[in-house]
């Protein structure tokens, strides 16, 4: 029998991971996730990036976060891979496989020693 904690670790889950994410993952591996886990797909999913913003571009319409979706876009593993969302528009640059690998490892390591901490 599945305790109640399991049911609201379940829906937690489901309400807390990132949207973009729900495509690329079955409920029941969403309510499988770990906190760890959890938080290493949000953040491939909302901070794996960076809106570039180098060079003013008045006519260019502002980067549509809720439409970036990592999990259609190519990373290099050694360098950021840039992508547009519209053309002129400021450039995405994605996190290279190296980066997002040392920030998943950080996102691991973060959490583990908190919940150890306690």
């Amino acid at each position: 029998m599945l305790s109640a904690d399991f049911y609201a670790q379940s829906a937690d889950n489901l309400q807390a991971i990132d949207f973009r994410a729900r495509k690329y993952y079955a409920d029941s591996d969403i309510i499988n996730m770990t906190p760890v886990k959890l938080a290493q797909v949000n953040f491939i999913f909302q901070r794996s990036f960076v809106i570039n913003h180098d060079k003013p571009c008045p006519e260019c319409p502002e980067v549509d976060l809720n439409k970036v979706d990592v999990g259609v876009l190519q990373r290099q593993v050694d360098k950021r891979t840039r992508h547009y969302q519209s053309v002129p528009g400021h450039p995405i640059d994605l996190l290279s496989i190296q980066e997002l690998d040392a920030e998943l490892l950080r996102i691991e390591q973060e959490l583990n020693t908190n919940s150890n901490s306690h």
